[in-house]
């Protein structure tokens, strides 16, 4: 189990599902985050917090994603086509973008706390939307990350 802490394109493969995971788990979430605000219910605190830290991990470990892709890229053993290396620099870019979307979702989470309440559901509002955004752009990602290993061979 440790070589694949050694071999970056395995654990670039293992790390990347999570913030996948957080992105579709996490929209549930919301929805419980915006009924809490929306009806005053005093559990929205332990749901705030805990749709915070999902976010916040899928974040965290989408960063980590992206370095260690870094690594397995400068690693890479396999001649990519034009159309190959297309898609490499399209994964590379939106794996770049997809834990900033996810951090979006953590900020726009911690407006909710606003006194305000307008600003608090706007806040909450925003977090829904930006966590459907983040959905469909780590799906795009993972995409292209599964056309680079099974259409351009990028498996070992």
């Amino acid at each position: 189990m440790f070589e694949v802490l050694n071999d970056p394109a395995r654990l670039h493969a293992m790390v990347v599902h999570f913030p996948i995971v957080v992105s579709v788990l996490g929209l549930p979430m919301l929805v419980l985050v915006l009924v809490g605000l929306w009806r005053r219910q005093p559990w929205l605190g332990a749901v705030r917090w805990m749709t915070m830290s999902a976010y916040g991990v899928g974040m965290v470990l989408g960063f980590v994603a992206h370095v260690v892709g870094e690594s397995a890229m400068d690693a890479l053993s396999v001649e990519l086509s034009a159309e190959g290396m297309a898609a490499l620099d399209r994964h590379e870019y939106m794996g770049e973008l997809a834990y900033v979307v996810l951090a979006g979702v953590v900020i726009l989470l911690a407006g909710t706390w606003l006194k305000k309440r307008k600003a608090s559901m706007a806040c909450g509002i925003l977090a829904m939307v930006v966590g459907l955004l983040a959905l469909g752009w780590v799906g795009l990602t993972a995409h292209v990350g599964g056309e680079l290993v099974y259409e351009h061979l990028m498996v070992r």
